[in-house]
Parts: C-alpha cells; structure tokens; sequence
C-alpha cells in the first residue's frame, strides 16, 4: 500500500490533484471493518492526519476524491 500510493495522502483536492503530504501518514480502510471491510490491499489506502480526521469528522469529502490505486508517474 505504501508503495502503491507512493508514500503519500490520497486525497484528491477539487482540481483532481493530490494532497501533497508525506507525513503522519495514516491508514484508512475505505469500507470500514465493522462493516464488512478487509486488511486487504483494495480496502485500505494512505490519508494524512488531516484528511483523515477530515474524513471521520467533518466528511469534508468522499470516497470519490482520493486516488486510490491511481499510480501517478514518477516525479523527474
């Protein structure tokens, strides 16, 4: 997973471009597992402290803004 989103939050800001944090990264499982959700690679993504607190509390934004599984090409 951590490779897979590049050691960065995925959440993606209204302009399609994703957060830039690589610290006090988080994991976040996308369906929870008191609702059925595994510890598995496709359940789980990286959210920054922010986003994450975001996510549970305020619901600042949806599952549809982070780029889960998206694999952006390196940076030169």
């Amino acid at each position: 997973m951590y490779l897979r989103d590049r050691g960065q939050c995925s959440a993606l800001d209204e302009s399609g471009q994703k957060c830039q944090s690589r610290r006090f990264l988080e994991v976040h499982h996308m369906l929870p597992l008191a609702q059925g959700g595994k510890d598995e690679l496709e359940n789980l993504t990286l959210l920054c402290s922010g986003h994450h607190k975001a996510l549970h509390e305020d619901s600042i934004f949806d599952f549809s803004q982070m780029a889960v599984g998206r694999v952006d090409p390196p940076k030169a």
